[in-house]
C-alpha cells in the first residue's frame, strides 16, 4: 500500500502560491493555510521542501548562522563545565575521583541535555539559516540562562573555589 505520493501538478500549484507569499512566514502557518485550502499533506511537504531549497540557494554565502551559534553554545557549555569541574576536582582532598570528581560528572550529566536541546533548537531555526542575528541572540538566551542557573546552583551548594 505505502505512503501517498505527491502529485506533480498539485506540488507545482502549491509552489506557485508559496512563491507569492512572504518568505519570512513560518512553515507552520503556510501548512495550516494550505491544509485549510484542501491540499494533501504529501503535496504540501514536497512543495515546502522545494521552496526552502529555492530560498536557501538564493542566500549569500556565509549567511547561515547555525554553525556559529552551535559553536558558541558548545564552547560556553564546555568552558563552564571545565572551570567548575577543575575547581571541584582540585579542591577535593579525597584523592583520585572523590566527591569533587563525582560532582563534576553529575554537572556534566545535568548540562548535556540542555546543550542538546539548545543545539536542536539552533538546527531547526529557519531564521538562523537566513542570517537573522537577532534570532541567534534569542535562541542562545534560553540555554545560557539555564547554564547560569545550573552553574550558579553548583557553585552555591558546593563552593568549589574555596
Amino acid at each position: 500500500m505505502g505512503w501517498p505520493q505527491p502529485q506533480p501538478e498539485e506540488v507545482e500549484r502549491i509552489l506557485t502560491w508559496l512563491r507569492e507569499q512572504d518568505p519570512h512566514l513560518s512553515s507552520g502557518r503556510l501548512r495550516l493555510a494550505l491544509t485549510e485550502a484542501g491540499y494533501r499533506e504529501p503535496d504540501i511537504s514536497a512543495a515546502i521542501a522545494l521552496r526552502q531549497q529555492e530560498l536557501d540557494a538564493a542566500l549569500p554565502p556565509g549567511s547561515d548562522l547555525r554553525n556559529r551559534a552551535s559553536a558558541i553554545l558548545i564552547v560556553a557549555f564546555l568552558a563552564v563545565w571545565g572551570v567548575i569541574s577543575a575547581a571541584l576536582v582540585t579542591g577535593d582532598q579525597q584523592g583520585s575521583l572523590g566527591s569533587g570528581g563525582l560532582a563534576a560528572i553529575i554537572l556534566g550529566v545535568l548540562l548535556l541535555p540542555v546543550l542538546l536541546l539548545g543545539l536542536a533548537a539552533i538546527r531547526a531555526s529557519g531564521r538562523l539559516r537566513r542570517g537573522v542575528t537577532g534570532a541567534m541572540v534569542a535562541i542562545l538566551a534560553v540555554p545560557f540562562v539555564i547554564l547560569v542557573v545550573v552553574a550558579g546552583t553548583c557553585i552555591s551548594t558546593t563552593d568549589p573555589f574555596r
